[in-house]
């Protein structure tokens, strides 16, 4: 028999192996709390022995009142700013899975963790996957007993600080070869010239600069053309 505030679930039946499992059995009638359960055995003369108890939590009920809140007034994409965040009234015990992704798209970034304070900080986030736009977080609480809770967001804007030094793509040909920049302000290193000067020439919509830097031969450096 299992005993709690609401009228026990009961039931009986024959012991045919020496360690038998009784399953499927409907608790859904009882409370959340702590179940007992009670079990004894009679034999073939109706002797009964002694009761022998078990428990267990029930909890069916999901996590809520939490909420997440970014750390950033922006992200800033040319710096590649890390995003971080606080979960706040988050169930202790728990674990949380998160989503950011951005309206200007890009690939999403995945993430978990464990819930060990009334506010938890995640950080480090690197969102350079995403695009420039508005980020939107997105985190799900699970409790101990696997109930899962209502997604609850928060939102920061991605920006470029110096859109006029976003380089996306540009191919150079150079002493060494041809060369793809894709990237911010994109450096390569490693070309044999002796001389300690600094020039620039300009390849369509972009600025390419090259400075001498002693023991790693030349650095280019690219920026985008101001419009």
């Amino acid at each position: 028999m299992i005993h709690v505030d609401t009228p026990a679930v009961t039931g009986s039946g024959n012991v045919t192996l020496p360690n038998d499992t009784i399953s499927g059995i409907d608790v859904s009638s009882l409370n959340d709390d702590n179940l007992t359960l009670t079990v004894y055995i009679t034999d073939t003369v109706g002797n009964q022995g002694e009761d022998v108890i078990d428990s267990v939590s029930k909890d069916t009920i999901e996590p809520s009142g939490y909420s997440v809140s970014i750390d950033q007034s922006t992200i800033d994409s040319y710096y590649n700013t890390p995003l971080s965040f606080k979960i706040n009234g988050g169930e202790i015990g728990g674990t949380f899975n998160y989503t950011i992704t951005s309206d200007g798209g890009g690939k999403e970034v995945l993430g978990n963790g464990n819930i060990t304070t009334d506010v938890e900080q995640i950080t480090g986030i690197d969102v350079s996957s995403l695009n420039d736009g508005v980020l939107t977080l997105s985190v799900i609480i699970i409790d101990e007993a696997s109930n899962q809770g209502t997604a609850t967001i928060s939102t920061v804007s991605k920006i470029n600080s110096q859109p006029n030094l976003r380089v996306t793509e540009c191919d150079i040909t150079g002493i060494n070869g041809t060369y793809t920049f894709d990237g911010i302000k994109c450096d390569l290193h490693g070309f044999n010239v002796e001389e300690q000067n600094r020039e620039s020439y300009i390849k369509g919509d972009y600025l390419i600069i090259w400075a001498y830097y002693e023991g790693d031969g030349w650095a280019w450096e690219i920026q985008k053309q101001m419009i």
